[in-house]
């Protein structure tokens, strides 16, 4: 009967006409909206102790900053560069992002957007933000610490005049100008004296103390035996050859040579002190980091960690003579207080590529022991292990040293110690250890675990620590499927109120430590329910439905930027592996049709409230309860063979379900029992079902006149297998079609309440056989075909098709069929009547894996996204086909290089607003808007918010705080400085700053000014001044062994005022003052207050240069004299001559020296 029906009204189809689409280009724009998980190439990690927050930074541009469960944003930088470092600012307003193209890139963490970039002209290999500031040290390659400072209120990066070149660090080994500088490994600010002094560690193992305030050295530590000859003869040189103004080159080596323990020698070419032997070869440093203190540590190429020791400010500041060596050294150098070496006897060892230390006790303001967290120094081919060094206060080769590795869970990226939560700058004692690993893996260690480990193992047991790992959004999805709720259905309320009452603050880790990074204040979901939608078009709700590798399904709110895990839909069968292959979830009635990998079919149906539903299990299936708020009502377990395909009727109550095996199964939802289970293509080998959807069919009176159907919405048209045959009042009733698709990409319309066929199979038998993907039904505009709801039939009395003005369609007047190699269009009419025409048909140039379509709910437009195995997707305009709106790939829309992979593929949805969700491996959430007028999420008003405001302006108040001074001192102030600024003027020699003490307000003005930039190895002259020696010929130069016994006190003044002159000209005064100049001009009156010139005969102007008049004799040695003096200069410039082009010998021989060890170089080296 139901074939007669369908065949009389096939005949009286007219020719269908197929309209253009009016989807055009500039409504296509896609985009990446939101981000979930941590990037694949996470590299580094930057922690602020303050906010709370975490910062990962990846080698393909992408910054992940994570707060508090729900809180993370994703940062892109524009050069899609590497991250070399990565550090937040003191106050934590900032992230400060410097790439392998060594742009310094400054985030707002408040607005999430990049505010400005610096371009640096050498490369970075040093990086450090001096705490309670704006500014920052920066190394290079060549060997220079340079200062940069950020200007909020302009939004700035400023580099300063203030550099600290190698060649005033490391003057005798490295000379201005010189491309041979060895690179800055570290620059870390000395943790007694931040604002006053910094440690600077050079690749060729050579560590200095510099003091900001007087520009000079302070102490030296490492560096070979080569090394530090060079130093100290340079030192020599420069006590010797003292220069006349204020003896600036002889204070430099004096505290040279004072902190080399190595006094200045008689001559420059010997010394009268032996170096111990050790370790002549050059070491180079590849690490550093604080310990207990006031120790460095520093972990070298070969696999070595030292432990070096530097004198605190007041000792410099106080002392009289040389700094005391270590009691361990026997010549009186300072050697390292320890020598750790993690693989004794192994020739081959990895370099230490990273140092961590944490104080294990922070009271009273005694630093005790704690533990150093050490990656490298092992053997060569040996695992990768995580070391931690147990350490007491005293780190001397007599303490006590124990060790515990930690296993890794992938390739080793960065590692980051984590204060407790409970304050920024409070006593904290215990600390969580964040390890990244590659790929994008987050692992986390409670440092009190860490020392029960070192507990049990003391006493002789071997523990295994094992971590938690970073809860990822969404792991081991197998399926997933985005749908669209109206935010005032029941539906959506019921789901999202499920999320406001769910927890999502992780537990405490295993040793009851509180979860350490809270930063940050996730968006509201009230916010988002209460949003107003744009005009013309209804607020929408999006939930993503993921299936489980074990069975599970998972519902999450896309609705908000944080993706709230909204409920778990639990696998209570003890089916062993048994993965989620199919599920499909009904809007209107809230059912939930799953199907796993042996066969097994579940419906669930959602309940607002826990309540006690029966389950109806057909066949040998256990008895299933399902959740509190999804009820399990039918387990049907009739299938022998994967299901591929599920689909739900809300009209109907029908579920249908098709496997591997070419089997389809009908269950009636509304008296949960089995319609009907067989093979509706009848083929002779089993064909997987690839796709089924229900539509409806108007139904035929006696005469063959089509009537209008009524529909009976709360019951269903359906009995059970006893009351198959229908009643007139049920032949009057709107009847259910099922199409299906096979693998092979035959399609068979199916009658939804007895199963038989209508024709058989449909366009089966091709020319050009295809391999089915996807197949849907589209209404008359070409937008996805849509089954009316039961709110729909209530409103119009049942009555179907729905009258011109609403906007569901009455039929499905397109059939779409997706194939690997190519695309099809029919007519619903031609597929019942078993025609094999297509409307359209279009050649893909790649293999196809998924098609989905979609509508611009603005417009009204609709389209269809392909996608395919490489990555690539194209947009199409719908119903036609024809046009092509784009052709574009996933690495272009998200802004970063994606590969996804065919698991990874199979998990691409995408909701009928062009909306698209892909889980990328286990790690990342990605979602992509296609239309450009697409902002359901609201943002970016609904992002979450990063930054802790409160917070931050509390750590800047700190920061711009003064210095608090004991109210004793500030009454003696006035007095104070007026003698200290007395005695300044009276001493000689260059002194310490009188404060013991220096804070943070006074580093800008410090750095403002450039202390020099020293173009010659012997005089430190300011590039800003003018030329000393600009002006003055052989005749004026001062020779430092001069004949002291001259001819005449006269004589002597003169050459007083000449050097005098000289000293002016080097301070930058080309001019002299107008009481000296009035001097000099009326020299010889009386009275240098008279102004009358007056005639000076010759006689008086050679007395006035000291010859006597009338004495030949004296004029002749005066003159003698002259030559003599005049052949030491010419002589002095000869020697001066000599030594430069041996000078110019040694470079060149550095030259190919260094030639030679750029060829020997190792892949780490560079």
């Amino acid at each position: 009967m139901f074939v007669k029906r369908l065949i009389h009204k096939a005949k009286a189809i007219p020719e269908v006409l197929i309209p253009q689409g009016t989807l055009s280009k500039e409504e296509i724009n896609p985009r990446l909206t939101l981000h979930h998980g941590l990037p694949e190439t996470a590299s580094i990690l930057a922690f602020h102790p303050v906010q709370r927050l975490l910062a990962v930074a990846s080698l393909n541009g992408q910054i992940k900053v994570l707060g508090a469960p729900g809180v993370e944003a994703l940062f892109l930088s524009p050069t899609r560069a590497p991250c070399k470092f990565l550090q937040f600012t003191s106050e934590g307003r900032q992230l400060v992002h410097i790439t392998a193209q060594n742009e310094i890139e400054m985030w707002d963490l408040g607005n999430q957007e990049k505010i400005c970039t610096l371009k640096w002209e050498s490369d970075i290999t040093s990086f450090t933000v001096i705490e309670d500031t704006q500014l920052m040290y920066i190394g290079d390659d060549n060997g220079t610490v340079s200062v940069v400072q950020f200007d909020e209120k302009q939004a700035q990066l400023t580099r300063l005049p203030y550099c600290i070149p190698a060649h005033v660090t490391l003057g005798g080994i490295v000379k201005a100008g010189s491309i041979t500088a060895p690179s800055v490994v570290g620059v870390l600010p000395q943790p007694n004296a931040v604002y006053s002094r910094v440690v600077i560690a050079y690749q060729n193992g050579l560590i200095i103390l510099w003091g900001l305030h007087e520009t000079q050295v302070l102490a030296v530590r490492g560096g070979t035996k080569r090394q530090r000859d060079t130093l100290a003869e340079y030192a020599a040189s420069l006590h010797e050859s003292s220069s006349f103004t204020e003896k600036l080159a002889e204070a430099q080596a004096s505290s040279l040579s004072e902190q080399l323990h190595f006094p200045p020698p008689k001559s420059p070419m010997t010394t009268t002190t032996t170096w111990p032997e050790i370790e002549d070869d050059e070491k180079k440093i590849c690490s550093v980091c604080w310990a207990c203190g006031n120790i460095f540590v520093a972990g070298y190429v070969d696999g070595d960690i030292q432990f070096w020791s530097f004198p605190n400010e007041n000792k410099i500041q106080g002392q009289q003579q040389p700094e005391s060596p270590h009691p361990s050294s026997a010549s009186g150098v300072v050697v390292p207080l320890r020598k750790i070496d993690l693989a004794p006897g192994k020739t081959a060892r990895m370099p230490v590529m990273v140092l961590r230390w944490w104080d294990s006790a922070k009271s009273s303001g005694k630093h005790g022991g704690g533990q150093l967290y050490v990656y490298g120094g092992g053997e060569v081919g040996a695992p990768e292990v995580l070391r931690v060094l147990s350490l007491e206060a005293d780190v001397s080769n007599n303490s006590k040293l124990q060790s515990f590795d930690l296993l890794l869970h992938g390739p080793f990226a960065d590692m980051a110690l984590v204060p407790s939560a409970g304050g920024g700058a409070a006593p904290m004692s215990a600390a969580v250890l964040l390890v990244l690993s590659s790929p994008g893996l987050l692992h986390l260690y409670d440092e009190a675990g860490i020392a029960s480990c070192f507990s049990a193992s003391s006493a002789g047991s071997h523990p295994c620590l094992q971590p938690v790992a970073w809860q990822q959004p969404i792991t081991e999805a197998t399926i997933s499927k985005l749908i669209l709720l109206a935010k005032d259905s029941v539906m959506a309320t019921g789901l999202f109120q499920l999320n406001v009452n769910h927890s999502v603050m992780p537990p405490p880790l295993s040793s009851g430590t509180k979860w350490p990074i809270t930063g940050g204040h996730p968006a509201s979901i009230t916010i988002m329910l209460s949003s107003s939608p744009p005009k013309q078009t209804q607020a929408k709700g999006c939930v993503l439905i993921t299936g489980q590798r074990n069975g599970d399904v998972r519902f999450w709110d896309a609705s908000s930027p944080t993706l709230d895990h909204i409920c778990t839909v639990t696998n209570e069968s003890k089916m062993e592996d048994a993965p989620t292959t199919a599920l499909d979830f009904c809007v209107d009635l809230g059912y939930l049709a799953v199907g796993n990998k042996q066969g097994e079919v579940r419906v669930y149906r959602f309940q607002a409230e826990p309540s006690e539903v029966n389950c109806h299990v057909i066949s040998s299936l256990d008895n299933l309860k399902g959740t509190a708020q999804f009820q399990c009502v039918v387990a049907l377990g009739v299938h022998r063979s994967s299901i591929q395909c599920v689909a739900i009727a809300s009209s109907f109550q029908l579920s249908a379900a098709g496997d591997a095996n070419g089997l389809i199964s009908v269950l009636d939802l509304s008296t949960r029992s089995l319609l009907f289970l067989g093979d509706a293509f009848e083929s002779k080998k089993p064909v997987t079902i690839s796709s089924l959807a229900f539509a409806p069919s108007a139904c035929l009176c006696n005469d063959g006149t089509t009537t209008p159907p009524v529909l009976s919405p709360p019951v269903s048209p359906f009995g059970n297998k006893k009351q198959q045959q229908c009643s007139p009042a049920a032949a009057s009733c709107l009847s259910p079609v099922i199409y299906a698709v096979n693998k092979e990409a035959a399609i068979v319309v199916i009658d939804g309440s007895t199963g038989h066929s209508a024709l058989g199979p449909g366009p089966s038998n091709r020319k050009h056989p295809s391999t089915a993907v996807s197949m849907y039904l589209l209404d008359a505009s070409g937008a996805p075909f849509n089954l009316p709801s039961n709110k729909e039939l209530k409103e119009h009395n049942g009555s179907y098709p729905f009258p011109s003005e609403s906007s569901t369609n009455a039929e499905a007047q397109f059939l779409l069929l997706c194939c690997e190699e190519s695309l099809h269009l029919f007519s619903t009419s031609a597929v019942i009547q078993g025609l094999d025409k297509a409307l359209r048909k279009v050649e893909l140039q790649k293999p196809c894996v998924s098609a989905f379509p979609f509508q611009d709910p603005h417009t009204h437009a609709s389209g269809l996204l392909v996608l395919f195995r490489s990555g690539q997707f194209e947009l199409r305009s719908l119903p036609n086909l024809d046009t092509l709106l784009l052709e574009t790939t996933l690495s272009k829309a998200v802004n970063w290089q994606m590969e996804p992979n065919l698991s990874s593929l199979k998990t691409f949805t995408c909701a009928s607003n062009g909306r698209i969700a892909l889980i990328d491996g286990d790690r990342v959430v990605v979602q992509i808007s296609l239309l450009a007028k697409e902002n359901d999420m609201r943002l970016p008003e609904s992002r979450p918010q990063l930054l802790n405001k409160n917070l931050a302006t509390a750590q800047e108040t700190a920061m711009t705080a003064p210095p608090c001074t004991p109210k004793k001192k500030l009454q003696m102030h006035g007095l104070i400085e007026g003698v200290i600024r007395e005695i300044k003027n009276i001493r000689e020699q260059p002194a310490a700053a009188a404060n013991t003490m220096h804070s943070s307000i006074e580093l800008p003005k410090l750095f403002s000014s450039r202390p020099f930039t020293t173009v010659s190895a012997h005089h430190a002259v300011r590039l800003d001044e003018p030329d000393p020696c600009s002006g003055l010929d052989i005749d004026d130069l001062d020779i430092d062994d001069l004949d002291e016994s001259l001819p005449t006190p006269e004589v002597l003044s003169k050459k007083d005022k000449l050097v005098r002159k000289i000293k002016r000209s080097f301070k930058g005064k080309e001019k002299s003052s107008e009481a000296e100049s009035r001097s000099d001009l009326f020299e010889g009156s009386a009275d240098n207050n008279n102004t009358t010139p007056h005639v000076r005969s010759a006689d008086m102007i050679k007395a006035a240069y000291g010859h006597q008049a009338g004495d030949a004799s004296i004029a002749a040695g005066l003159a003698r004299d002259k030559l003599i003096e005049r052949q030491e200069k010419l002589e002095a410039i000869n020697q001066q001559t000599q030594e430069m082009q041996v000078g110019a010998e040694n470079f060149a021989s550095i030259a190919a020296e260094l030639a030679k060890k750029i060829e020997t170089r190792k892949w780490y080296e560079f």
